[in-house]
């Protein structure tokens, strides 16, 4: 029963080149619903959209670009914990990759 599920919230972000993309795509390839390049303040309302409706996803994987668009960076964790204080935590995951 998908309405009963409860959510798995990933947040990727990391690095321009660091394999955010790559590590998305990988999310998309085992069942999660991807959002690539998501303003951080878009988080919230996001997810209270996808988790309203009793046959949306369970799997979500976020995006989040690490380029500081005014402050938004020093959000995230205030963002992160008001998901988790509505009953949605999430996994943050910095990704870093190097040739």
């Amino acid at each position: 029963m998908k309405g009963t599920e409860s959510t798995h919230l990933v947040v990727l972000s990391g690095l321009s080149g660091g394999g955010k993309t790559i590590a998305l795509r990988t999310f998309e390839d085992l069942g999660y619903y991807c959002v690539d390049n998501l303003p951080a303040e878009l988080m919230p309302a996001l997810v209270q959209t996808l988790t309203a409706n009793p046959q949306g996803p369970r799997r979500i994987a976020l995006g989040v670009d690490i380029r500081n668009r005014g402050g938004e960076m020093e959000r995230i964790p205030g963002i992160l914990a008001a998901l988790a204080g509505a009953g949605t935590p999430a996994e943050l995951i910095f990704l870093d990759a190097h040739d």
